[in-house]
């Protein structure tokens, strides 16, 4: 509902009692969601125009998705969270010569995160996990990249069998360098 431009109302901001109130036009999206379901969860399509897709995750406890990238010119930012459970979340620049690999705990209460366009990204669910993603680029396949750090889990988390998809199974082990835990 908007208010019609000549109906005189005003701001209720401080300061503003004299400014006319901007009319906004209401918008309804009625877009049907894409689930892709599988032995980890799935992984529902939510909202997709342009540049902006919206993606939400059902992963179970003892999964790990990731990692993965894609490269200029489809590149892709994210911002994540966890609606519920608890992962342990993980990104590495793929170019860089020192690969580190950065990791840090999330669940509900830590908000969104930001995972930049260069990084590789993936996540292991310690917890049955719902997961939210705001990317900027779509996904393209012919640009994705996707590396398996199954090794260091083990190594250094003390993760061994994590459930992944067949495409993470394939993937090329990245050699990383451990990093401090992100805080």
């Amino acid at each position: 509902m908007t208010l019609p431009a000549d109906s005189g109302a005003k701001a209720a901001m401080p300061g503003a009692a004299d400014q006319p109130v901007a009319t906004l036009p209401l918008v309804w999206l009625n877009q049907t969601a894409t689930r892709y379901t599988d032995t980890r969860g799935h992984l529902d399509v939510l909202y997709e125009h342009g540049d902006v897709v919206l993606k939400r995750s059902f992963s179970r406890a003892g999964v790990f998705r990731g990692m993965h990238w894609q490269r200029p010119p489809h590149a892709q930012s994210k911002l994540i969270r966890v609606v519920s459970g608890r992962i342990l979340d993980f990104v590495v620049d793929p170019q860089s010569e020192a690969r580190q690999l950065f990791h840090r705990e999330l669940g509900p209460d830590d908000g969104w995160v930001l995972v930049a366009a260069e990084l590789a990204h993936g996540f292991y669910a310690m917890q049955d996990t719902e997961f939210e993603y705001l990317c900027h680029g779509a996904y393209a396949e012919s640009a994705e990249h996707c590396y398996s750090i199954l090794h260091h889990l083990a190594e250094h988390h003390g993760i061994h069998g994590a459930t992944v998809s067949a495409k993470d199974a394939a993937a090329a082990p990245l050699a990383v360098t451990a990093a401090p835990q992100c805080r």
